[in-house]
């Protein structure tokens, strides 16, 4: 942020990204324009959004050295497009605060109305002349929070820490413009840019809101901020329990930056791409752009996210052997870019046995390396990535260390990429399963549904489910069942944060907000399936041993 005589300087465009924003918004809510004050009175103007907050009380303080409000300077409300000029009674002579609270917006997200949104706010080094352009958004309060996190260490100048905040927001979410001078904007011309970024951001925000707390979103900025305020999201890791919807915040701890708990409960790139996939009422369909369009920049605000497309598309590469024994192998991409490959089985006098051993695919030098050995051999597992960047590995067949033959296993494997190692101690499932499914909820556990249980002529499909809670590292003792009992299944995460699973003649919905399956439409062919979740939220189901397929909505 460029600041001359510690005020923002005045934006050159400012009206115009003020008018291609109000071009992107839905005119559902409207309230009288705010009356602007004297021309000889010094004013502070700007727009106020989560999407563009109508009728909202715009408040503007001056900043006590502990970071807290002191007697308000101006008050004022912004109009049907978020704008407000607030005119102040006198001249600080330090820091202020400018808040926005109550109103409402419309969701960017789908077009409904959001009636009781977060308070949100951004901070001023100082306000000694008029200043214009100014942009009240939820990264600007996050910057407010870790500012005044900052302040409690004894002797930190305000400016320092405001700085210091500013950055590591604009860092978090690769902006190279403080967030108090942009306006978010939906349109295919803002696309890479940091206006474009900001909405993203904003549009996420609002997405996952509307997803977590349906019966009334419009506390999820709230609550990250009042969670960020120590620099790290911390969630209920640290036994801080953070309010939201009632209750509070699921906590998703040991995440490797809060642009990773964005959402509170999952990473943000799962989180954006639900915004991204566009559909009724979505300011990014509105406005023509398609999700294929948004890819660099959902990779540059996160870089954990492998989006890029590769250099053909018409041949495949030669890639160097896996130097690992045996086949049926399982990989899982590492948040660091590389691939684990692990477990499978071979074929020892006539015998299968499962391996421990484990190897790394590095992409940017094309080469492999061997891993470390999990603790135990096994193969048809499950393998999920935490939102802590660790991987859950959990079930499968496991060979018998009395003899060669495989035997059901409910134990679990805990791979850290950082260290490189598994860990020593994990927790077992309530269930023996192989040929499960695992994914990985809106609220950081992970939803491990049917299988199989036994072998031979006595396998049989399971209805048991496992939800494990990384933050406990535990496995629930009680989980709902499904309504029918199903392997070789497939398992959606979708955009509305339910679970989509799919096997045999029939397909049902988990919901972790109600805790419960419910049967859906039947694809009308015989299992197994495979699912893929497109673009526009949908799931495309192909049976795999023939030509048949069939489209879900949610």
């Amino acid at each position: 942020m460029k600041k001359t005589d510690g005020c923002f300087k005045v934006l050159k465009l400012a009206l115009f990204a003020i008018s291609v924003i109000a071009g992107c918004g839905r005119d559902s809510i409207s309230v009288p324009s705010a009356s602007v004050p004297s021309a000889s009175r010094l004013t502070l103007s700007g727009t106020a959004t989560q999407g563009l907050l109508v009728g909202s009380v715009i408040r503007v303080f001056p900043v006590n050295p502990d970071g807290t409000n002191g007697t308000p300077l101006g008050q004022t409300e912004t109009d049907s497009r978020g704008n407000f000029t607030v005119g102040l009674g006198s001249v600080p002579t330090g820091p202020v605060r400018i808040t926005a609270s109550g109103g409402a917006f419309v969701s960017e997200q789908n077009g409904a109305k959001i009636g009781k949104p977060s308070e949100i706010s951004m901070l001023l080094s100082s306000a000694s002349a008029n200043i214009s352009g100014i942009s009240i958004n939820p990264l600007t309060e996050f910057v407010n929070s870790l500012t005044v996190g900052k302040l409690e260490t004894p002797g930190t100048a305000f400016t320092l820490a405001l700085v210091g905040a500013t950055t590591t927001i604009e860092n978090y979410y690769s902006l190279k413009s403080d967030p108090a001078t942009l306006f978010p904007n939906y349109t295919a011309g803002a696309i890479s840019t940091d206006a474009g970024k900001l909405g993203l951001v904003v549009g996420a925000l609002i997405n996952e809101d509307q997803h977590l707390c349906p019966s009334q979103p419009g506390g999820l900025v709230s609550a990250l901020s009042a969670d960020i305020s120590d620099g790290v999201f911390d969630g209920m890791s640290l036994g801080k329990l953070v309010p939201y919807c009632g209750g509070s915040l699921e906590a998703i701890a040991g995440t490797s930056a809060f642009q990773d708990a964005l959402s509170g409960v999952q990473q943000l790139q799962l989180i954006t791409a639900g915004f991204v996939f566009g559909g009724a009422g979505n300011a990014l369909t509105a406005n023509g752009v398609a999700p294929a369009q948004l890819l660099p920049s959902l990779a540059t605000i996160n870089p954990s996210v492998a989006l890029a497309a590769p250099p053909s598309v018409s041949s495949f590469a030669t890639t160097p052997p896996i130097n690992m024994p045996g086949q049926n192998f399982s990989t899982i991409l590492l948040p660091n870019g590389k691939v684990l490959v692990f477990g499978g089985f071979e074929v020892f006098h006539v015998t299968l046995v499962g391996l421990a051993s484990t190897a790394l695919y590095d992409p940017t030098t094309n080469s492999r390396a061997a891993g470390p050995s999990m603790n135990s051999g096994r193969t048809n597992v499950t393998a999920t990535l935490l939102p802590n960047g660790k991987v859950l590995i959990a079930g499968g067949l496991n060979s018998s260390s009395a003899g060669p033959s495989f035997i059901l296993d409910r134990t679990t494997e805990l791979y850290d990429p950082v260290t490189n190692s598994f860990a020593a101690s994990t927790p077992s499932m309530n269930v023996a399963r192989y040929l499960a499914t695992a994914t990985l909820l809106p609220n950081g556990k992970v939803l491990i549904a049917g299988g199989f249980g036994g072998l031979g002529n006595i396998a049989h499909d399971l209805h048991s489910t496992e939800l494990y809670d990384p933050v406990t590292n535990s496995f629930a003792a009680s989980t709902p069942s499904m309504n029918v009992a199903r392997a070789f299944a497939t398992a959606t995460l979708l955009p509305n944060g339910k679970v989509l699973i799919t096997g045999d003649l029939d397909s049902e919905l988990y919901d972790p907000v109600s805790k419960g399956f419910s049967v859906v439409a039947t694809p009308l062919f015989v299992s197994p399936y495979s699912a893929t979740l497109l673009a526009n939220g949908k799931v495309f189901i192909q049976n795999v041993s023939g030509g048949a397929a069939a489209i879900f909505t949610p």
